[in-house]
């Protein structure tokens, strides 16, 4: 709780507002908007998970009833406060059951950054789609655009100083935002398979650091030859976390 210039009490946190900065044009859009509860808004956090949209088809029965309207009254929830979509459910899949889920899980014991309910979790668009080449590429430019507001106060309110972004779509788009344009040579990640993927960091304005890493829906972080958390581990310590 903060107080006002008047001396009286605002009650209104962090989240409360992260919610209102969601166009409301999109509230009738099928999508999500962030991946953990209010608490993890509630203290500074050195790191902040950023995937590009949430993925799967709207089109199918157990996705399309999710709005973003529906989604923001169900973070304001108290069940939903202390909550993780990477730690509690997955929607009828259960618990932890997705391997997205264990990968993440397994980035966040990497990097000793404590519970994953405490991690702010999010999406550069809020929109669904199956891909992301399903989205118009105007629409798209769009929806980052109008979508960003929320990013860029939960970075500077929280004081970010790490974004893990899950593909390159997500770093490509978070890098031209704050200006990451040099991509530290010294501290790459290949994987020692046929793939040879590629995960990388790069500095941007203020010391913030973007790390693009392989997409865990389709890259097993927990087998060392594909796993690039090393890469987030070293970006905490270069930012003191």
């Amino acid at each position: 709780m903060r107080t006002n210039p008047d001396g009286t009490d605002d009650s209104r946190t962090l989240f409360d507002e992260l919610l209102d900065l969601v166009p409301t044009e999109l509230y009738r859009e099928f999508g999500e908007v962030f991946y953990s509860g209010a608490t993890s808004f509630e203290q500074p956090s050195m790191i902040y998970l950023l995937g590009f949209n949430p993925g799967g088809d709207p089109s199918k029965a157990e996705l399309g009833r999710y709005t973003i309207a529906s989604d923001l009254e169900a973070s304001r929830r108290p069940e939903r406060r202390d909550w993780s979509g990477f730690e509690d459910d997955w929607r009828d899949f259960g618990p932890g059951a997705v391997s997205f889920q264990r990968r993440v899980r397994h980035l966040i014991s990497a990097c000793g950054v404590g519970d994953l309910r405490k991690v702010p979790s999010s999406n550069a668009i809020f929109v669904r789609s199956a891909r992301i080449e399903s989205l118009d590429a105007q629409r798209t430019k769009t929806l980052l655009r109008d979508c960003w507001a929320v990013h860029e106060k939960v970075i500077s309110a929280l004081g970010v100083r790490v974004v893990v972004c899950f593909g390159r779509a997500a770093g490509e788009w978070i890098r031209a935002q704050v200006g990451a344009n040099g991509e530290m040579a010294s501290d790459t990640f290949t994987e020692t398979n046929e793939r040879r993927w590629r995960s990388t960091t790069h500095h941007g304005r203020d010391g913030i650091q973007v790390v693009t890493l392989s997409h865990p829906s389709v890259a097993d972080w927990t087998n060392p030859r594909s796993d690039p958390t090393g890469l987030v581990v070293r970006a905490l310590e270069r930012a003191g976390g």
